[in-house]
């Protein structure tokens, strides 16, 4: 019998595991949003306009692009965050949500499988 992975968080968001696959979050707007998805998903909600996230984590910035929220700094270049587009999804313009609803069985991953 397979054993079902469910996703699961830190206390602070800045660490989720999802699918076999353990996302690591900065702290501040990184992980503020993904509480704030979370919280969304939990409550039967699907996606929040960007704008919204911003407001809902105390954003300083004049216009709240999530996209440039998820980019990090790998070897000297700026790149998109590995959960963006997996994790994260746009829903319509504007508005993002998690996919935390597609659970999998421990047995659909090989461990050495890169994702």
């Amino acid at each position: 019998m397979n054993k079902t992975i469910k996703p699961s968080h830190s206390d602070d968001f800045t660490s989720v595991t999802w699918r076999g696959k353990t996302f690591k979050f900065s702290k501040g707007n990184q992980a503020e949003t993904i509480r704030v998805l979370w919280e969304c998903w939990e409550n039967g909600k699907h996606g929040l306009f960007q704008e919204t996230i911003g407001e809902k984590i105390g954003s300083s910035a004049d216009k709240f692009l999530l996209r440039k929220t998820f980019r990090n700094f790998v070897d000297s270049k700026l790149k998109q965050h590995p959960a963006w587009g997996s994790l994260i999804k746009r829903q319509n313009k504007g508005v993002y949500y998690l996919d935390l609803d597609n659970n999998h069985d421990i047995d659909d991953f090989d461990e050495n499988e890169s994702h």
